[in-house]
């Protein structure tokens, strides 16, 4: 049962890695963010999802 809440969580994780840095690449022509936006929102991603699911799938998804 730990190995599915671990997939579930990776899962969780790359999803909202996908939307939100979708959503920043889109907002981009609307707003001129740029890439340094573009880049610390995938940053910030990474980094709360690590922090929020890291213990529990032990934060895998810089190992890609």
């Amino acid at each position: 049962m730990k190995e599915y809440k671990a997939y579930f969580a990776e899962a969780i994780a790359t999803f909202a890695l996908v939307f939100i840095g979708a959503g920043v690449i889109l907002s981009d022509s609307f707003s001129n963010v740029g890439i340094l936006g573009i880049a610390l929102a995938h940053g910030l991603v990474l980094m709360s999802m690590i922090y929020a699911i890291g213990h529990i799938s032990g934060g895998h998804l810089i190992q890609q």
